[in-house]
């Protein structure tokens, strides 16, 4: 900020005389304007002020911040000034100070209720969506089921009208022999028989033996025993072939049900999720409120679901900043804590008296709560905080003139 070969101040610096005013009385730093018959003037070439040299122990010059900052006296103390003030924990202050959290500065109640309501809109939106293409799914199996089915009990309808009607021309032939053997013996009834007689590999009359009424009941007997025979075959068909159909049947319905329990299972599963999604960010949403602490997960999370318009968030002094100069009236503010100093709760008397301290004293006082935040940096005169030369060539200075 000083020349190290002519030992003026630097332009712009902390001893700047465009700013604290000339180093030598009525002298301007170029040299220009001199004597008191300038006084006043200001130097168009180096912007100086032609004026007594006493002024830089009385002009204070300040310095714009790039970003605001908060005081260390009101964050850190014991109590945190500023953390009553804005009822937030020392804890999150530092971490939303330090750039480790958002803090919720403006919220759109109105705009955040409608997103609420839009987002369960949507989520039961998705579970119907699920539940439909699972019902769906479901009706296609059981009508694919229903008609495998009915092709089964089809196809087995019709082997059991070919067995019946197997039996029914079996019984045809059979009575129709048996009408003719009847009828041959009815003719040789009273005679003996030449040749031996068999029915149905059966032997019914002997060769050289009488043909008689026994003869007769006999291949009556055969033939009804016959007759059973081939009704007890087409039944036993029959029964088998019902047996494997309904077996048949059985496994196909098995399988479907199968099929639809797993369908099943996966929906719920599916709209579990979508419930348990839909609740968390529904909790979040329903918390965004003034002052609220956010980690990055749940600030990105927010600004994906909500938007624009509907919060501001920011990090840093700024934030805080922002907060007390447009949320933060000590009037409202007093009037509200003295309502609170009459809760029941031991704990919430306790903090309403801290936080009403803080408060009044602030009013009385007459200092402003955002004062608490600087946005400049003061700088006071140079001749209070002098570079002095030492032999060597080296220079005492303050402390004042680091920054």
């Amino acid at each position: 900020t000083i020349n190290y070969r002519t030992l003026k101040p630097e332009h712009g610096g902390l001893f700047c005389e465009r700013i604290f005013g000339p180093t030598r009385d009525w002298e301007c730093y170029c040299g220009k304007y001199k004597r008191i018959r300038h006084a006043g003037t200001v130097c168009d070439k180096c912007g100086v002020e032609v004026t007594r040299s006493k002024v830089r122990r009385e002009r204070m010059g300040h310095i714009e911040l790039a970003a605001p900052v908060a005081h260390i006296w009101y964050v850190k103390g014991t109590p945190s000034r500023l953390g009553l003030l804005l009822d937030i924990t020392p804890r999150n202050l530092e971490r939303v100070l330090y750039f480790a959290s958002y803090l919720v500065t403006d919220v759109d109640l109105e705009a955040r209720d409608q997103t609420l309501e839009e987002i369960r809109a949507m989520s039961d939106e998705t579970i119907a969506e699920i539940q439909g293409e699972a019902e769906a799914l479901i009706a296609q199996i059981r009508q694919d089921t229903q008609a495998n089915v009915d092709n089964l009990e089809e196809g087995t309808s019709g082997l059991v009208e070919r067995f019946e009607l197997e039996r029914d021309e079996k019984l045809q032939e059979l009575e129709a022999s048996f009408n003719e053997q009847l009828a041959l013996l009815e003719s040789l009834k009273g005679s003996s028989s030449e040749s031996q007689i068999k029915w149905e590999k059966k032997v019914i009359v002997r060769k050289g033996t009488a043909v008689n009424d026994d003869a007769i009941q006999k291949l009556t007997d055969v033939y009804e025993n016959r007759k059973d025979e081939i009704t007890a075959e087409a039944e036993h068909l029959r029964s088998g072939g019902d047996a494997m159909s309904g077996a048949e049947s059985d496994l196909i319905t098995h399988e479907a049900n199968q099929q639809i329990k797993k369908i099943q299972a996966e929906a719920d599963e599916k709209v579990r999720t979508e419930e348990e999604e839909r609740d968390s960010v529904l909790k979040i949403v329903a918390g965004l409120v003034e002052r609220a602490i956010l980690t990055e997960a749940e600030y990105r999370e927010l600004t994906e679901i909500l938007p624009p318009g509907v919060f501001k968030a920011s990090m840093g002094a700024e934030a805080v900043y922002e907060l007390i100069t447009t949320k933060v009236d000590l009037d409202d503010l007093a009037v509200e804590l003295r309502q609170d100093m009459q809760a029941t709760s031991d704990n919430k008397r306790k903090k309403a008296t801290k936080r009403l301290r803080v408060v009044e004293a602030l009013r009385k006082s007459g200092n402003r709560p955002e004062w608490m935040i600087f946005t400049t940096l003061p700088v006071i005169p140079p001749e209070l905080r002098p570079m002095v030369q030492l032999d060597g060539g080296r220079f005492a200075t303050s402390d004042l003139n680091d920054l």
